[in-house]
């Protein structure tokens, strides 16, 4: 019986969506702050909050490049798109690690579980507003 969904047209419309692209760099991404989170704070000493910090940077500089080539393949200029991710991409990563202190010392959950929480949360956001705001095709 032939099968009633066909893989071929899946894996082409998944290819085609920002949205899968995004989710790989997201989840790139992922691994990057959680590494470098777990590494300073375990390996280093560094506070659960400067830890979390440094990754949520070390991801920015990475993730400017890749949304705008890879993810939303924007023609606009560096300039047009790449200021406005970075304010945007500021103020959610201002909000993740709000929400990452908030349920760290209040929730008391451990670090990379808070860090998580945080970057799921973050991610739907930003992704939302950066489809809508900054890489709209117009």
């Amino acid at each position: 019986m032939k099968s009633l969904i066909d893989q071929n047209s899946l894996w082409l419309r998944a290819r085609r969506s920002s949205l899968s692209r995004y989710l790989i760099v997201g989840g790139w991404s992922y691994i990057v702050v959680t590494t470098v989170t777990w590494a300073l704070h375990e390996l280093s000493g560094i506070t659960e909050e400067g830890a979390f910090a440094a990754g949520i940077l070390l991801a920015l500089m990475f993730n400017v490049v890749l949304l705008k080539i890879f993810v939303f393949r924007s023609e606009k200029g560096y300039w047009e798109t790449g200021s406005r991710f970075v304010l945007t991409s500021m103020v959610i990563r201002g909000i993740e690690f709000s929400l990452f202190w908030a349920l760290l010392h209040h929730v008391g959950i451990y670090y990379l579980l808070a860090s998580t929480v945080a970057m799921f949360i973050g991610a739907t956001a930003k992704y939302l507003f950066l489809r809508a705001f900054i890489y709209r095709s117009s």
